[in-house]
């Protein structure tokens, strides 16, 4: 009596133990879930694959040149100078503001390697490029950006600007080898 007592209880914990797993969502491995970088980028890079004619005229950007003992980023004036003032009226596209448009969070993307580098791959048409006096070597449009531009046949053009010493953008070549 005493062990079919036992035995009952644990068919009644076996039970209860079934219920409770097969009443609980469906548990998905953190692996497959990825990170919200991982997430941010993935939308990204798919919106841009099914939106390629959305991403021109496109913007690239990177380095500095010191002015006065300060640097002035290109990406500050891309925003204070380009976008802000109009003053390049190209109306091109930012990475940026293309991870936004795909409905991913920009806050969540910290290496932009991966976006910047589809971007570039994917991009068609004239491209402007700013750049400072100084790009560091290990920079995305260094790895990633240029050799991707370098690659892609659909780029007609490549319009270059870069900071001068007065911390203004100004006009270079216009050349699609010299990327």
């Amino acid at each position: 009596m005493k062990s079919s007592l036992l035995f009952a209880s644990f068919i009644l914990a076996i039970s209860h133990c079934i219920l409770l797993v097969s009443a609980s969502p469906a548990a998905t491995p953190a692996s497959s879930a990825g990170t919200p970088e991982e997430s941010a980028i993935k939308k990204a890079v798919d919106w841009m694959e099914a939106n390629p004619t959305k991403l021109n005229p496109s913007c690239f950007y990177s380095g500095y040149t010191t002015v006065a003992g300060k640097k002035v980023e290109a990406q500050h004036i891309v925003n204070s100078e380009w976008i802000d003032k109009k003053l390049v009226p190209y109306n091109c596209r930012l990475i940026g503001e293309i991870v936004e448009q795909s409905g991913a969070n920009p806050d969540d993307i910290k290496d932009w390697s991966t976006v910047s580098e589809k971007f570039a791959q994917l991009v068609a048409g004239k491209v402007y490029v700013l750049l400072g006096k100084v790009v560091e070597a290990n920079s995305i449009w260094l790895k990633k950006e240029s050799p991707a531009l370098k690659k892609n046949n659909k780029v007609t053009e490549v319009e270059g600007w870069e900071i001068g010493a007065d911390g203004k953008p100004a006009k270079k070549a216009k050349k699609r080898g010299t990327v």
